[in-house]
Parts: C-alpha cells; structure tokens; sequence
C-alpha cells in the first residue's frame, strides 16, 4: 500500500514529523515503481520494503542529517570494505544494522568531545555487524575453550631483567624496524622474534600454521592459541608466506614441506595478570602476544585513543582474541597504554594498531594469558 497524505496535513505537524512525512512519501513513490514489477507471492520483497519503510518513518533515521549521511556512508562502506552481500534481503538487513551503528558512534565521539571518553570510534570493517555477529564470524570461539583447557605450566615464566626497564617509560618496535608492515595474525610475532635476533625479516607462513598445528592443539581456522602455535614453531621449521601461502580456510591435507630454518627455542608466559612483568618482557625481548577479551562493539568499532572499556572482571575467562603487544607509554599520568597491533586489516584503529589502557586492573586480560618465544641469535 502506498502513502498519501492530505494537502493540509503537513500545515499542522512540527518539523520532526514533517520530515518524517515527507521522507515516507518519497521512499513511497520510489517503492511504487518497483512494485509493479514484482509478483503477487513474492514475500522476499515485502521484508525488503518493510525494512526501508522502518528506516524511513524514523526509528532508525531521525533527522534530514542522518538521512543524508546514509545516503552517503552506505555506498562508500561497501567499497571499501568490498562488501557483497547475497541477497536484497540481506542487504537491507544490513544497511538497518550500518545505519544504528553510525549513530552508536555518532553518540560516542559527541560523549568523547566532552570529554567523557578517552577514545573515538569510527566506521571499520565491522559495522555492518551485530555484537553477535561479530562474535561469531570473527573472534576465535575455540579460543576460549582452548584457554580454559591449554595449561601454561609447563612454560617458563618470564623473570624481571632489570629496575630500568620499570623505570623505561615510552617503547615502540615498531621505530627498531622488526614489526612487518602488514596488519595480519600471531605469526608476526615469530618474525619479530627473528629480527630481533638478527635473522631477515621475512614473511613466515600463516597457512602451515593452519593446516598443520593440528597435532599442538589447534583446530585450523576454528579455534587455537598462541601457545600452541609458538610450541609447533619449537618443533618445526617455519615456510615463507612466499612458498606456503595464506588460503583463507584450512587444507585438507597438511602441505608443508621440509626447509632449513630458524627454530623457536624457549617459549616464557608471563605470570598471570601482571602488567609490571609485562611490561618488562616487552622492552627487554620484544613484542608479546596476548589473548584478550575483544567482543565488545565499542572495541571492534575502535578508532582511536585509549581504549578502556573492557571488563575487567573475567579473571581469564572469555579471551577470544589475540594480539601483539609491540609497545607502551607509561608516564604515571593516567594515560598510561599499550601499544598493540591488530589482525583485522588496516580499517580497524589507527592503521591496525591500537592503545589499550596501561595500569588499569589489566584492561580486557591483556595479561592473563601473555606469551613469547626466543630465537637463537645469529
């Protein structure tokens, strides 16, 4: 059915419904020329219309402003994030989710303006997601399993080097030049590792990690820990991204084949919940790897600043995500953070990285379950 509206009717209503009007009455005359087209018992296109008409009559656009910056945003998301989508269904199911967390950030960035947040959200690869959607399509459910269940005892644990590095208030690896330019998963970790040694920096395999860590506990792309993946590197030689490239889904079979190559040779956790040792594994080695729990739409929708939102009453539990710690500033201001780098592409944060509040009850388990490995010097 489509909408009219008296010639008078407009005279009488504030502007907010006016514009509502209005908007309803365009999206109508648009509609209508579809509609004809359609057949009788094509139900898939009423959820469609249903949808646009819900966006239109104001619970999810509510001023000219926001109609027009979808009107924007939306095209401009989808190309640069590549986003496709199967169906129109879909698509609308989408664009409803885009548009409600435009206006979450929107509030948030006008909070943090007052100053009421430490940091600032933004439009990332994610937001045409749900929390739950997220959740599952993006965060490592086998994670949280493999956390409860994979001990770390059998691990050294990292011993404090010195009272300099306590003292040390500002590091980044990345100005040493052994963090890979590439924003992408945990096996950066093993090729700083090897820079730091002074080994090549070269792009090791994260697709031999997939296929074949099986057998150290992990389950492909389904769920695994760093632990497991530094005690594989222990035991076997690591492929060149180069000669075992990334697939983006695990092979049936194991392709790994034999190369002379660095091995990991000690691997040291860091005791449970302790920033100070940390820190202190950080400037001393280099870069740590630590699981984290990352759920949260304000973290997968993080821009900018220090983020400080996490629970922190988790007590290891629910760490689905893993990171590399490369850095920190810790000045005793309040505005202490770590430096992390991300494996969800440059459209998250500042280019990849990230702040995560530093001396803050360990925000989101970022020392719960922390881990390195050592390499032989050259």
């Amino acid at each position: 059915m489509i909408h009219t509206f008296p010639r008078h009717s407009l005279s009488k209503v504030s502007p907010r419904e006016r514009l509502r009007l209005i908007l309803v009455k365009k999206l109508s005359v648009l509609l209508s020329s579809h509609i004809l087209f359609l057949r009788a018992d094509d139900m898939k296109w009423t959820i469609v219309i249903g949808l646009l008409v819900v966006m239109a009559t104001g619970q999810a656009i509510r001023n000219s402003t926001e109609w027009l910056k979808y009107e924007e945003e939306w095209p401009r998301y989808k190309t640069t994030f590549a986003k496709v989508y199967m169906t129109r269904e879909e698509e609308a199911r989408k664009a409803k989710i885009f548009l409600e967390n435009l206006e979450y950030i929107s509030r948030h960035n006008q909070e943090a303006d007052r100053g009421l947040h430490s940091y600032r959200l933004g439009v990332t690869p994610f937001a045409d997601m749900t929390p739950e959607e997220f959740t599952q399509s993006r965060l490592d459910v086998g994670m949280i399993l493999n956390s409860q269940n994979s001990s770390l005892d059998n691990l050294k644990t990292h011993m404090r080097s010195s009272e300099r590095n306590a003292n040390m208030e500002y590091k980044d690896w990345r100005d040493d030049g052994v963090i890979t330019k590439e924003v992408r998963n945990q096996v950066e970790a093993i090729e700083s590792y090897f820079a730091i040694a002074g080994h090549s920096l070269t792009r090791r395999s994260a697709q031999q990690f997939v296929d074949c860590t099986g057998g150290s506990g992990n389950k492909g792309c389904t769920g695994g820990t760093v632990r497991n993946c530094f005690m594989y590197a222990k035991r076997t030689s690591l492929m060149t991204e180069e000669n075992y490239p990334y697939v983006g889904k695990k092979n049936k079979n194991c392709k790994y084949k034999k190369v002379t190559s660095v091995r990991v040779s000690n691997i040291y956790k860091i005791a449970r919940g302790s920033e100070a040792d940390l820190k202190d594994a950080v400037a001393e080695v280099g870069p740590v790897a630590a699981s984290i729990h990352g759920s949260q739409k304000d973290f997968y929708l993080y821009k900018s600043g220090i983020y400080n939102t996490c629970p922190t009453d988790h007590n290891g539990r629910y760490l689905d995500h893993a990171l590399l710690v490369i850095g920190f500033r810790d000045e005793g201001d309040g505005k202490d953070y770590w430096i992390v780098k991300n494996s969800w592409g440059t459209g998250w944060g500042e280019g990849g990285y990230g702040k995560i509040a530093m001396n803050h009850e360990n925000m989101c388990g970022i020392a719960d379950r922390a881990t390195y490995a050592t390499v032989k010097k050259k």
